[in-house]
């Protein structure tokens, strides 16, 4: 059964939430763990396999993030690429995300490819404010 394009990025959205529900739950697995080192479990190679995925994973919705910009959107990275013309050589795109209980600021520092300081920035937002909207959503 042939798939379309569509399907087959929705996938790769699917698996990287799924890899990032993991991730969480993972981490907080870890941290109830009294001396993880002593652990019988490599949770560090656990974690380096999850992330490498992930970051394959990643390239693919960039990919596909990029495929469906519009051409205005286009026009306006090209425009701020190019010093020459004033550009600042930053692009800042929005995306809309529907915060989980599951969401921390790294998550989405993965899930997007931007560091979480710059999402908390362009956001209005401090570290407090962000768990503050996690747990005011998940009550």
């Amino acid at each position: 059964m042939p798939v379309t394009l569509t399907e087959y990025y929705a996938q790769i959205d699917k698996a990287l939430n799924l890899y990032e529900s993991l991730q969480a739950i993972i981490e907080n697995h870890i941290a109830l763990i009294e001396d993880p080192e002593l652990d019988q479990v490599d949770w560090p190679r656990i974690m380096y396999v999850i992330e490498k995925s992930m970051n394959a994973l990643q390239v693919l919705r960039s990919i596909h993030m990029f495929e469906r910009l519009t051409k205005t959107q286009l026009e306006e990275i090209f425009r701020s690429q190019n010093m020459e013309t004033g550009g600042q050589g930053k692009v800042i795109l929005t995306v809309e995300h529907e915060i989980t209980e599951l969401d921390t600021p790294r998550s989405l520092e993965m899930k997007y490819g931007i560091p979480w300081t710059d999402i908390l920035e362009y956001n209005n937002m401090t570290t407090a404010d962000f768990y503050a909207l996690v747990n005011m959503l998940t009550q």
